[in-house]
C-alpha cells in the first residue's frame, strides 16, 4: 500500500500533513484499512481523538465529518448519525459528510434526526425522511 511506502521515505520527501490526517501516511493507512476491512472502529476512535485535541473549529469539524463519512461507507449508519447530531448545525461546515437528510434515509429509526430537524424547523428534510420511511 502506498501509505506504507510513504512512511519509509525520509522526512524531507514526505508530504506535509493537514488535519485530520496530521500524520499523513499512518493516518491514511488507518483510513484506507478501515474502508477495505469494513471495520472502522480504530479509525473512528482516532478521528474522534483528533477532533478532541483540535484547537480549530474547522479541524474539529473535518475530523468528525470524516468519521461520519467513513462510518456510512462501512455500514455503520447509526453511529454516523450520533456523531453527525453531535455536530449539530456545524455538520457540513467542512464539506465532507453528507447532510442529515441523506443520513436519516439510511436509518431504520431516524427519530433522533427527525427530532433535530423539527427543532431546527427544517420542514423539507423532515418531510423527505418521513416520505422515505413511508415508501420503504
Amino acid at each position: 500500500i502506498l501509505s506504507r511506502y510513504g512512511q519509509l521515505l525520509p522526512d524531507l520527501l514526505q508530504y506535509a500533513s493537514e488535519a485530520p490526517f496530521t500524520a499523513t501516511y499512518p493516518d491514511h493507512e488507518r483510513y484506507f484499512s478501515a474502508l477495505v476491512s469494513g471495520d472502522a472502529r480504530d479509525a473512528v476512535a482516532h478521528l474522534r481523538q483528533q477532533a478532541s485535541l483540535s484547537t480549530s473549529d474547522s479541524d474539529r469539524s473535518a475530523a468528525l465529518e470524516l468519521a461520519v463519512d467513513l462510518l456510512l461507507r462501512t455500514g455503520n449508519s447509526q453511529v454516523a448519525a450520533e456523531i453527525a447530531l453531535s455536530l449539530g448545525t456545524e455538520l457540513g461546515a467542512a464539506g465532507i459528510a453528507p447532510g442529515l437528510l441523506e443520513i436519516g434515509t439510511q436509518l431504520a429509526d431516524p427519530k433522533p434526526i427527525l427530532d433535530f430537524l423539527k427543532a431546527q424547523h427544517d420542514v423539507l428534510a423532515y418531510a423527505a425522511i418521513r416520505l422515505n420511511q413511508a415508501i420503504r
